[in-house]
């Protein structure tokens, strides 16, 4: 499918547009779920953030790990690395869209999860 075709498809999905990114980058740690959990979901997503208490943001909780990886699911699927919806908002080209919301990851914390999606968001 061509690149302007699934930028069209993420556009009516919602959300930002596919984004061209590749998993060939310098991961700021081991891509693993359990590094991803413990070492940017949980202090930068869930602790003081969106993703935990009552009424988590898009009913994401990123709390408990176990949970945090089934409720990941359904935004790490797709054949297209960039088109996933987890990889589009961490690399939204604007800011309104962006995850986290007004502190973007660094781009090696950002390779560390499109590695993993890359490699199938193993648990």
């Amino acid at each position: 499918m061509r690149v302007a075709a699934l930028v069209a498809l993420a556009a009516c999905a919602g959300g930002p547009p596919c984004v061209e990114v590749t998993a060939d980058c310098d991961p700021l740690y081991e891509p693993t779920f359990d590094e991803i959990h413990a070492r940017t979901l949980l202090p930068t997503c869930a602790v003081g953030g969106c993703h935990s208490g009552s009424s988590p943001t898009g009913g994401l909780d990123y709390t408990d790990p176990d949970h945090a990886w089934e409720v990941l699911q359904p935004y790490v699927d797709g054949e297209d690395l960039g088109c996933t919806t987890l990889i589009r908002y961490l690399h939204a080209a604007d800011p309104a869209d962006g995850m986290p919301p007004g502190a973007p990851l660094d781009e090696s914390e950002r390779c560390v999860l499109r590695q993993w999606v890359h490699a199938g968001a193993p648990r």
